[in-house]
Formats: C-alpha cells, structure tokens, sequence
C-alpha cells in the first residue's frame, strides 16, 4: 500500500512504496503521469497502444498495404513460372544444358546465312594468312578427296598443279615424284613426241609400285619444241590428267614461247651423232641453251626471255585441266 507525506505546504513530497506494490507496478505497463496546474496529480488514465506508438499502426498499415499490392503479383508471376520450370524439365543440369547446345549448333548448321558468313570468315583468315606466310598454302588447302601425283620433283612443274586443282577442288593433295621417258629424246621435238614422252612419264611412274598405288591420279608435263613454219621454232608444253579408275585420259597444252633459230641449231650441234633417241629429239634441252644465253637458270629463262614466269605459263593450263577433271567427274 502506497503512503504519501506532504508538508505543509501542500507540495507532493516522496511515495514511499512497500515491496508488495512494487511488484505489482512491475506486472503493469506504463502509464503517464499527469500533473494538474493546479498542482494535484491526476489519477492515471488508461492509454491505448494508439496513443502511446501513433507511428506504429502507421507502419504495419502501409507494409500490409504494400504487401497487397506487391507481394500477391509477385507470388503469382514468380511462383508459377518456376513450378513450370521444375515440372517441364527432366534430367540434370548437365543434360539440359547439354540438350540446349546441341539444339544452337544445329541451328547454326542449318542456318544457310550463318554459314556463309563463316565461309567467308574462314576463307578471309586462309587468305591472309597465305599472303603472309605462303608456304602455308599447301597445309592449309591439303587434304579432301583429290589426290594427284606429278611426274617430276621440280617444285616450279608442281606448284602451279597444286595450286590449280585446289582453287577448282577446294582441297586436294598434290606432290611429285620424278620420272624420266623410256624411249623419247631429252628435248623432243613436235606434238606426237611430246605427248608420247608424257605418257610414258606416267607409265614408268607407275612401274614404280612401291611407290604408288595403281589406282592413282597421275598429271604429266612434257616441254617440247615445234617448228610450225619457214623455221619458225616455239616452246610449249603438254599437260597429260590419267585417272584409272574413272576411266578419264585429259590433254591440254600451253601457250607457245618463241626460241631464236640458232639455240635450235646449238642443240642440233650439240647432240651426238649416235645418240640412241635422235629420231625423236636432242639431248641437250631448249632450257639449257637459253638460259646459257640469257645468263640465267633453266627454270627462269621463260620470265627473263618473254617476262612470263614458267609457273605462270603452267598455272593457266593446269586450271583448264582441273575444271575438265571436275566436269568429268560430275557426269
């Protein structure tokens, strides 16, 4: 029981508390205490939660709100898509995802624009990077389903082979093995002779088994020279394609180089009397007497006579042969 004193004067003094309501006001919540003006104290007033915290039901008020308004739509757009998800798919990440990147490449594979595009990146890289580094040309343009075999081992006779059947082919293999004619002078002179000695390059090509197979592609070259009137001589070249198994025998000729009437006269002198193959030719070539007079090699007396390498002499016939070949293919 509470025991108030005052003085005199009327002012409030000390309440003095027993244990006993001590423990009481502990069990109560606050409540304010008033002061009058008149100095009594007023009798305390019961409070609502409202009074005591007016910013609280402000606060549930407005989350409740916003729970009603954004809580709900994201439970119905969130929830169901991923119930979705998990009830459509089967399978481990690892299967699914495996699944997706199959069904992109497969897409791209089909997708004629897509691969054109890469075509063209493929082959601008092939392009650069054979202009500059050409020797990578031959790696990079090796391999497919053509391979043929070249009748010398001279890379100026092989390169423009390779370089014609891979433009028209896009891949294919070429190399050379040398082989020499067996019964065709070393320079021989008109067209039946340069065709014949052609020919037997190839045969005794063949001959050799251990190093072909019977069933290979072989091409031929043959530099001959010809007089075609009032001894007017000219340098060309035969281009002979023989293809077993399709059956295909192909000739195709290069363009003419005019040679001075006294080299022809050198290799006349120069070829011995008792010379086995004179019928059909000289043993000295026409290479070997010009580039003595022009002070240059064998191979390079084309570009020093007539400013036409003997690459590019070869190059332009050996592409009408490729596409020959193909058209015969494709019959």
């Amino acid at each position: 029981m509470s025991e108030t004193s005052s003085d005199t004067n009327g002012d409030s003094g000390f309440d003095f508390l027993t244990d006993k309501d001590a423990r009481n006001a502990s069990n109560k919540p606050l409540t304010p205490h008033t002061t009058t003006t008149s100095g009594t104290s007023s009798p305390p007033q019961e409070t609502s939660e409202q009074e005591l915290s007016p910013s609280v039901p402000l606060v549930v008020k407005a989350s409740e709100a916003m729970g009603s308004v954004v809580s709900e739509p994201l439970q119905q757009t969130i929830e169901p898509s991923v119930a979705v998800n998990l009830n459509e798919t089967s399978g481990s990440p690892k299967t699914r995802s495996d699944s997706m990147g199959s069904g992109f490449l497969e897409w791209i594979a089909n997708n004629e624009f897509i691969s054109k595009m890469a075509e063209k990146a493929k082959n601008s890289v092939d392009t650069m990077i054979t202009t500059l580094d050409p020797g990578m040309k031959e790696i990079i343009y090796s391999g497919g389903d053509i391979n043929v075999m070249v009748t010398t081992d001279k890379e100026a006779k092989i390169c423009p082979i390779r370089e014609a059947f891979q433009k028209v082919f896009g891949r294919a293999t070429v190399n050379g093995l040398s082989s020499q004619p067996l019964s065709i002078a070393s320079q021989p002179i008109g067209f039946e002779n340069g065709l014949k000695a052609a020919k037997e390059r190839i045969q005794a090509l063949r001959m050799n088994t251990s190093s072909i197979p019977q069933n290979q592609v072989i091409v031929s070259i043959e530099n001959f020279i010809v007089d075609i009137s009032d001894d007017k001589w000219y340098d060309l070249g035969c281009i002979v394609l023989e293809d077993p198994v399709q059956g295909i025998h192909l000739e195709v000729f290069t363009q003419m180089t005019p040679i001075p009437n006294e080299c022809v006269n050198q290799m006349r002198f120069e070829t011995p009397i008792d010379y086995a193959f004179k019928s059909s030719g000289y043993s000295v070539s026409v290479g070997a007497v010009m580039a003595q007079k022009l002070n240059t090699s064998p191979e390079e007396w084309h570009q020093s006579w007539v400013g036409i390498s003997r690459k590019d002499i070869i190059q332009q016939s050996a592409n009408a042969l490729a596409n020959l070949y193909k058209n015969r293919l494709l019959r």
